[in-house]
């Protein structure tokens, strides 16, 4: 299309003003002050599943912290009782863990129904009781058989109960937590065949 040149000499001007040289529309930058995205907010689905499985966990290192302190005072093997000691050095700070995730995601765990449920669950199993009926080696043999099954038993639900969590800070609490059970796991179970513990069901 021509234009007369008195015309021409106004819309080529105005054409490139509106479309840049190269024809296509000229993008505005975004001021750099800007504020950054707003973060999604989970879902009340994902909130709950992710209260849950921090709740569970801090059950779990309460427990844990509580029998490796019993087992303290109450083994006889100089082995059994340095494992003892290393349950309850190692689900205190795995707790403290939880308990910091738990405050800066505003979810409360230390009252929480889930976590004491938890708890009740573990101090009435069978493994708890048959503990406090025994004593001596016996006692040692008892703790260790426990700590296999109940590691497994933890290592079970913790799984079951990452596997709806979203957040990524409470997904690597726990899967840093999982970490230290499972090499727990492993030791207790090197302990048992050392006292030639029968391997039995029924944990915490």
């Amino acid at each position: 299309m021509m234009f007369p040149k008195k015309i021409a000499r106004y819309v080529f001007p105005f054409a490139m003003i509106c479309f840049g040289v190269a024809g296509t529309a000229v993008a505005q930058p975004l001021p750099e002050n800007a504020p950054p995205p707003m973060p999604q907010q989970p879902t009340q689905a994902e909130q709950a599943a992710t209260e849950s499985a921090l709740a569970q966990l801090h059950a779990i290192n309460q427990f844990e912290t509580r029998a490796g302190m019993m087992a303290l005072n109450r083994a006889k093997s100089k082995a059994v009782i340095d494992y003892a000691s290393e349950i309850a050095e190692d689900h205190q700070e795995l707790d403290q863990r939880v308990l910091l995730t738990a405050n800066q995601l505003d979810i409360k765990v230390a009252d929480s129904p889930q976590a004491a449920q938890k708890l009740a669950e573990l101090k009435q199993s069978p493994a708890q009781q048959r503990l406090t009926q025994v004593s001596g080696t016996e006692f040692d043999r008892a703790f260790i058989d426990a700590m296999v099954a109940g590691h497994e038993s933890a290592i079970q639900t913790l799984q079951a109960a990452r596997a709806g969590v979203q957040n990524t800070q409470a997904a690597q609490t726990i899967d840093d937590a999982l970490k230290t059970i499972q090499g727990h796991l492993d030791e207790a179970r090197k302990l048992q065949r050392q006292l030639g513990v029968p391997q039995q069901s029924g944990g915490w």
